[in-house]
């Protein structure tokens, strides 16, 4: 993921356009960022520290419907490949 949205401080703290459009996307390019990082790190558990760092933030807007829409959408596309 971005350095932005993940470091060892924090693993979610997106910018908010308070826009819901770009907030979504903002969302989905996350979940893609960090697909990305957990394949190249062979670390799934980064998903389950994600989801909790957003459950402890409170906030369930555009970012975060985007980031659980793409991976739901992932999660199904992988399911009907197998």
């Amino acid at each position: 993921m971005t350095d932005q949205c993940m470091s060892d401080a924090s693993l979610w703290s997106p910018s908010r356009t308070g826009v819901w459009r770009r907030d979504n996307a903002q969302g989905r390019e996350l979940a893609d960022a960090l697909e990305k990082r957990m394949t190249e790190t062979n670390n799934p558990s980064l998903l389950g520290w994600t989801v909790k760092a957003i459950i402890d933030g409170g906030i369930y807007d555009g970012v975060e419907v985007g980031f659980c829409q793409r991976v739901a959408e992932r999660a199904i596309y992988r399911a009907e490949v197998a």
